[in-house]
């Protein structure tokens, strides 16, 4: 009998629960699905360039459902013969899948036709062949011995920056776009480099005395400056004025969607219902697109992907997960 790996949902703790059969009475176990670590079904939402579509990792999520009865465990099944990198516009119609496979802190190429990411210690390009990826083009980007994790390419597209967290070299690395050597630009412990517009500067983030915190350097890591503290995954506007990044307002609260201005004032808070990393500017600078998640929400609407509206603060909700 095969092993299903589930949690359990208490007000202030998730607890990982190893049992055999969990999923006895689900609805699923006709159908090949495994309950597995609460997680969200859907992940890393990118933008098209052309701002009408959104891609991004999903496992459908087949159920949501307790067992035992009466116990207040609460499981998940997936499908996970459906797992892979799908797309769908951004009013949320013509949802399908695109690659056979996941991938890990995906970027999307300025030009919008390839996509990085990490895989094996590395970074790899797929390009588009027209609405799908093609897993004949992929390249593998870096030769890195101690590993090579969360891409940003350059604005203009020639470079790119990365993070290596093990090994005798840590921190962020810089490189030619078409592959090569590469130079360490950001000290042991920085991790997360996003470009800011205009390829002279990234944001990170980094350990400074006693706290973590988002800072910026230029490309040499020089001139590096404190942001914001308590704050991690900082992602640039399309216009350099802003930076989103995620944080939480309270000790012991979830992460939390917030923006600043580039220096790291005026810091805004965008949602209140949780958010992960993963999430990006539109094109135009107006919106962005995350994941709603809350580590002990298991309602159905937790784990999907939303849009908001910078201006009006406005959410609306762009895939779903459908109860059985």
């Amino acid at each position: 009998m095969d092993s299903h790996l589930c949690i359990r949902i208490q007000p202030a703790i998730a607890l990982l629960l190893i049992c055999s059969s969990c999923g006895g009475k689900s609805p699923t176990s006709t159908n090949h699905m495994r309950p597995t670590t609460f997680r969200p079904a859907y992940s890393n939402p990118l933008w098209s360039s052309d701002g009408t579509t959104l891609f991004f990792n999903h496992i459908p999520l087949d159920s949501v459902y307790e067992y035992p009865p009466g116990s207040g465990q609460i499981l998940q099944a997936f499908n996970h013969d459906l797992e892979g990198f799908w797309s769908v516009d951004t009013s949320g119609q013509i949802m399908r899948r695109i690659y056979g496979q996941g991938l890990d802190s995906p970027v999307l190429s300025r030009d919008g036709t390839s996509v990085l990411y990490s895989a094996g210690g590395q970074i790899w390009r797929t390009a588009f062949a027209g609405d799908s990826l093609d897993p004949g083009s992929t390249t593998k980007m870096t030769n890195s011995t101690d590993g090579a994790f969360n891409p940003s390419l350059s604005w203009n597209g020639d470079r790119l920056l990365y993070d290596v967290g093990l090994g005798t070299n840590p921190g962020v690395y810089i490189c030619s776009a078409a592959g090569g050597p590469a130079r360490r630009v950001g000290d042991p412990g920085w991790y997360y480099p996003d470009w800011m517009p205009g390829d002279t500067a990234f944001a990170f983030v980094g350990y400074w005395p006693q706290v973590t915190g988002i800072g910026a350097a230029d490309t040499n890591g020089i001139s590096r400056t404190l942001l914001r503290t308590e704050a991690i995954y900082p992602r640039a506007s399309p216009d350099g004025l802003r930076i989103a990044f995620l944080s939480h307002p309270s000790l012991g609260g979830g992460n939390q969607l917030w923006v600043m201005n580039r220096d790291g004032s005026q810091a805004q808070q965008l949602t209140t219902e949780g958010s992960m990393a993963g999430f990006s500017w539109s094109p135009d600078g107006r919106q962005i697109a995350y994941v709603r998640f809350d580590a002990v929400d298991h309602s159905y609407v937790n784990g999907t992907i939303w849009i908001i509206d910078l201006a009006t603060l406005q959410k609306r909700q762009v895939t779903f997960n459908t109860p059985p």
